[in-house]
């Protein structure tokens, strides 16, 4: 992950933000994943945040370009969470 960036995951709203510091002001991006629900947020070697998706049972990798790509799990309805 980039160095001065925090990012954080709404667990309800279904979102992901990213507080990017700009001099002495914070800049805060949105990032919409409709019907998810994404919980577990790490740090891959690849540098890139996957989560756990349980909207849309599904293993998500977010970019810091800000996209989105969903794994999709073998099985229905098994609620990842972590």
């Amino acid at each position: 992950m980039r160095r001065g960036v925090a990012v954080l995951i709404g667990l309800v709203a279904g979102m992901l933000a990213g507080l990017m510091p700009v001099s002495a002001a914070v800049l805060i991006v949105e990032y919409a994943i409709p019907n998810s629900g994404p919980n577990g947020i790490v740090t891959g070697p690849d540098g890139n945040l996957w989560f756990t998706d349980a909207g849309n049972n599904s293993i998500d990798r977010f970019t810091l370009s800000g996209t989105v790509t969903s794994y999709p799990l073998p099985m229905a309805n098994t609620i990842p969470s972590e």
